[in-house]
């Protein structure tokens, strides 16, 4: 679905020039991931002047952006995801996992053959293989590493309509945001919650490998109803190590904004009062990052970060350095 997505909003944008004019931005940022110390940013992107994906690594020191070219005849990667120690990235092209070295830039295919997609994927903190969101219906597979066997972690009669990226919570447990729960029972409790409506809303899941799901951070869906009969749950959780610190985006006067949860505690991050999406967290928990835009006019998603510690807001002017590989 994502994939079809893209492909519209090229076709849609293809009018788009590079630079001023009221054209509009050359590119969009699509997707987003944070090292483990936050300094350096996986991005995923569309040139809308030569109606083509990309994909690289920005440097926030440096502030360098090296594009990364996608694997042997394929398309540029999608789902970006850094490991626990920093050293690889794992990313999805043509429907198949990709395990990059950040050191040479070396690409492994991890996955093969398959129906459905494959979206999604992360790395478990221990590296022992990598967790990712297959569909038909939406569930959670994990890719055993080095012997690349596959395992059943949320099977198909547990699966969802849909499943947003995953998390670890710890070396076996995960959190997730999804809707349209197939199994009856699971179906029963979101049908529960007042003004429910289980087929379309989005509400957050954890799961230990081996058992079956269970719905968290409850007071979420409860508050988020109590200021709109339209809240339909939060969107894009990330969360860092062990799922300490919980990022999410919700609306705040009809705006979108960035909230954290930690110590059981909800703070909201940004005043945006604009727009925003694509929230990332570093695994260290020290940073936060999402595509926004402080005017609702422009809609121009650029990278912003956000130092947790000072609640800093640095817009990083990613767009202006955004660029295919040379061919």
């Amino acid at each position: 679905m994502k994939r079809i997505l893209a492909a519209l909003l090229v076709l849609a944008c293809a009018a788009c020039g590079s630079t001023g004019g009221g054209e509009g931005e050359r590119y969009t940022i699509e997707g987003l991931a944070l090292s483990p110390d936050g300094q350096k940013v996986a991005v995923q992107f569309t040139d809308h002047e030569l109606k083509r994906a990309g994909f690289g690594l920005f440097d926030r020191k440096s502030r360098d952006f090296t594009p990364l070219p996608p694997p042997p005849g394929g398309r540029a990667y999608i789902d970006p995801s850094f490991s626990a120690d920093g050293k690889s990235l794992v990313a999805v092209s043509d429907n198949q996992l990709y395990l990059i070295d950040l050191a040479t830039l070396a690409a492994d295919r991890l996955t093969g053959g398959g129906g459905g997609f494959k979206e999604n994927p992360v790395i478990a903190p221990d590296g022992s293989g990598v967790l990712y969101v297959g569909s038909s219906p939406a569930r959670l597979e994990f890719v055993k590493l080095p012997e690349r066997t596959e395992i059943e972690v949320l099977p198909a009669e547990y699966g969802f309509g849909t499943i947003s990226a995953p998390a670890f919570g710890g070396p076996d447990r995960v959190i997730f945001l999804a809707a349209d729960p197939r199994n009856p029972e699971i179906f029963e409790q979101v049908s529960q919650f007042p003004g429910a409506r289980a087929a379309t809303d989005r509400h957050s899941y954890g799961l230990k490998f081996g058992s079956t799901p269970e719905m968290i951070l409850k007071n979420l869906w409860i508050e988020g109803k109590n200021k709109s009969a339209w809240y339909s749950g939060p969107e894009d959780l990330r969360a860092s190590k062990d799922a300490l610190k919980i990022v999410y985006i919700d609306k705040v006067g009809g705006a979108p904004e960035l909230f954290l949860i930690e110590n059981s505690g909800i703070r909201q991050l940004t005043h945006l009062n604009g727009v925003m999406r694509l929230p990332a967290i570093s695994f260290d928990g020290t940073t936060v990052a999402f595509a926004g835009d402080g005017s609702r006019n422009s809609l121009r998603y650029d990278l912003h970060i956000v130092d947790l510690a000072s609640g800093r807001d640095e817009s990083a002017g990613l767009l202006h350095r955004l660029k295919l590989p040379s061919e």
